[in-house]
């Protein structure tokens, strides 16, 4: 699961990520809306910093509401930091994303504790095949 932001982002850039994407590659749809679409180990460093700063195990976890975590376990992997998600796909998923983008990824909106809409898309690369 990622932010469906993020993969709309990676939908809209699919051709900027088949520039790099070769055979599975771990790509950081957090910097998309940046324009950064294969960032170096550097900027994905600097941007995800903020979940290893000396905080609290798991205080940069966006805290959904525990009936949405007890159904969707992938809920407890979504950090607050947009940077920090990572993603491993092939050329073949990435069109796939942009092809058939409605079939392949599932918007689905959670709240968290503070009754915030958080918007998720759970990808499902195996409706790709």
């Amino acid at each position: 699961m990622i932010l469906y932001r993020q993969a709309e982002c990676m939908r809209d850039h699919a051709e900027d990520y088949l520039d790099f994407v070769d055979g599975f590659t771990l790509v950081f749809p957090g910097f998309c809306e940046d324009g950064l679409y294969n960032p170096s180990p550097a900027e994905v460093a600097k941007g995800t910093s903020k979940n290893s700063s000396g905080s609290v195990a798991g205080s940069s976890i966006i805290d959904f509401t525990t009936d949405d975590r007890a159904t969707h376990e992938q809920l407890s992997k979504l950090s607050e930091n947009a940077k920090a998600a990572a993603i491993l796909v092939t050329p073949e998923m990435v069109s796939c994303l942009k092809d058939r983008f409605d079939h392949v990824s599932l918007k689905r909106t959670f709240r968290t504790v503070d009754e915030k809409e958080v918007d998720v898309a759970e990808l499902i690369f195996d409706l790709c095949r």
